[in-house]
């Protein structure tokens, strides 16, 4: 059971957590300052350092924070799949969701290389090995097609794997930084286009 100072640090670290959101969201991560977060949080830059090293660390914090959000809604649909197939479906269609609630969120997620600087923090290393974790469960779906037979089985299922998290998150970052403009020039009906394309993508895999 956590003692309440446990209960405390975590609340704090919570509320840093989501004033930095906000701010990265609104004004960019560059334009971001510690002290706008310190005016933001009325927390000394002390205490912000005692939580998150640097802002590079507080980045990753929010971001691991985003992360977990959309993989619980993620695995919450793809629980309702029965085969391989259905599961990645779902899993798709959480991210479309996600997208079209938080398509600026989405846009600082997106961010991760650019951010990541050489030096190692706590909160960057939770958040690759977040990471992996996710991977690892996908790997285990593209596994079940190729015993459900739902997923093509003449496929490399690593090369696979990486190929349709790639292009989908690709899809989805570049719809949320430059979507609306390309698709108004265009003519195109957005969610007519984003469904276009995760049928494209799942037929890449689907047996």
């Amino acid at each position: 059971m956590e003692t309440k100072r446990e209960q405390e640090k975590k609340r704090k670290e919570r509320f840093i957590i989501e004033k930095s959101r906000e701010l990265f969201t609104t004004q960019g991560f560059e334009q971001t300052s510690m002290n706008e977060i310190v005016t933001r949080t009325s927390f000394t830059k002390r205490t912000l350092y005692k939580y998150f090293t640097n802002k590079e660390d507080l980045y990753f914090g929010v971001i691991l924070d985003s992360y977990r959000n959309l993989w619980e809604k993620i695995v919450s649909k793809i629980d309702q799949g029965n085969t391989a197939i259905e599961k990645l479906e779902l899993a798709v269609v959480s991210f479309q969701e996600f997208y079209k609630k938080e398509p600026t969120l989405l846009k600082l997620m997106s961010l991760t290389n650019q951010v990541n600087s050489e030096t190692e923090t706590p909160y960057k290393k939770k958040f690759y090995e977040f990471n992996n974790e996710m991977f690892e469960a996908l790997g285990k779906i593209f596994s079940l097609g190729l015993v459900d037979k739902t997923i093509r089985e003449d496929i490399d299922l690593k090369y696979t794997m990486s190929s349709f998290v790639f292009t989908i998150t690709s899809f989805f970052n570049m719809l949320s930084l430059s979507g609306n403009s390309f698709l108004s020039y265009m003519e195109i009906d957005e969610d007519e286009f984003i469904s276009y394309n995760l049928q494209q993508f799942l037929a890449m895999v689907k047996a």
